[in-house]
């Protein structure tokens, strides 16, 4: 459980120590907050983070407001918890982005196996039927759906989006989207997919 002060005791108690949340008499709200933020990891994040690390984050958390009330300008209550909301969201996505160190059984990985010549010639069989396929595609006269997928494979390999495509041609997004769409469906039926 979090262990901050400020979760067990209120202003009235002897023990607070009077601070800048305690001057603008948000103690209570501020306890309360602070327990839901505890009950929140310990309910949500638990097998992800230990409990030494949600009492950390919890401190961080009533650190980070109680240097920050002076910028408080909300109305009593609701808003002083949001806003108290709003800093342990932010103090939570930077824990998670920093990390926290973690150990890794190298036991439970099994060793690299080459794929077996099942696999090879299944994937092999694959490439020819889309090859195949694609092939017809530009017999028949649909040769702006490989073209289409050329484009798509070359814009997507340097890191361009459909977005970007989609200029290219002068589409929007969706238009794009149903003629990719529209030239997958028929791929599939000359693969015998669909």
């Amino acid at each position: 459980m979090a262990d901050h002060p400020c979760i067990e005791i209120r202003a009235r108690s002897p023990e607070c120590v009077p601070c800048r949340i305690r001057l603008r008499d948000l103690c209570d709200e501020f306890g309360v907050v602070l327990g839901k933020i505890a009950a929140n990891l310990r309910g949500r994040f638990s097998h992800a983070v230990s409990e030494a690390a949600r009492d950390d984050l919890v401190a961080e958390v009533a650190e980070a407001a109680l240097r920050g009330v002076e910028g408080y300008e909300g109305r009593r209550g609701a808003a002083f918890s949001s806003w108290v909301w709003a800093i342990y969201l932010r103090k939570r996505v930077d824990f998670f982005r920093r990390g926290e160190p973690r150990s890794v059984s190298l036991d439970s990985l099994e060793p690299w196996q080459e794929p077996e010549a099942e696999d090879d010639k299944e994937a092999q069989d694959v490439a020819e039927a889309v090859y195949e396929a694609i092939r017809l595609m530009e017999t028949s006269g649909e040769a702006e759906c490989t073209r289409l997928f050329q484009d798509l494979y070359r814009f997507l390999g340097i890191g361009k989006k459909q977005k970007d495509l989609a200029e290219h041609y002068g589409l929007k997004v969706n238009s794009l989207n149903q003629r990719i769409s529209r030239c997958r469906r028929r791929l599939k039926e000359l693969m015998g997919l669909a």
